[in-house]
């Protein structure tokens, strides 16, 4: 019982989120789309540092070089480049 009562509460929370979404979607389109963008690059950037920490450790690159990456020179190129890609696509809607 207890363990249909959680499903059940599980399902209405995400009916609720979906809701909620749908409405912040439809009335605050513009805001939406900068969280999204910004939960984009943040994304992206989570993966690169991961991804330079896998490289580091395997030898292919060095701490020095890897500071470059960390210190955020090279994340804030790609991430304005995408951004600069982001919006190209969302002018086109």
């Amino acid at each position: 019982m207890l363990n249909r009562l959680k499903d059940e509460l599980l399902e209405q929370v995400n009916k609720a989120k979906n809701v909620l979404y749908k409405e912040l979607e439809n009335n605050f389109e513009p805001i939406v789309r900068v969280v999204q963008t910004k939960r984009g690059a943040l994304f992206v950037n989570i993966k690169m540092q991961k991804y330079v920490d896998e490289i580091l450790q395997q030898g292919e690159i060095e701490e020095k070089e890897a500071q470059v990456f960390y210190s955020g020179k090279i994340f804030l190129e790609v991430v304005n480049s995408l951004f600069s890609i982001l919006s190209n696509i969302l002018n086109l809607f």
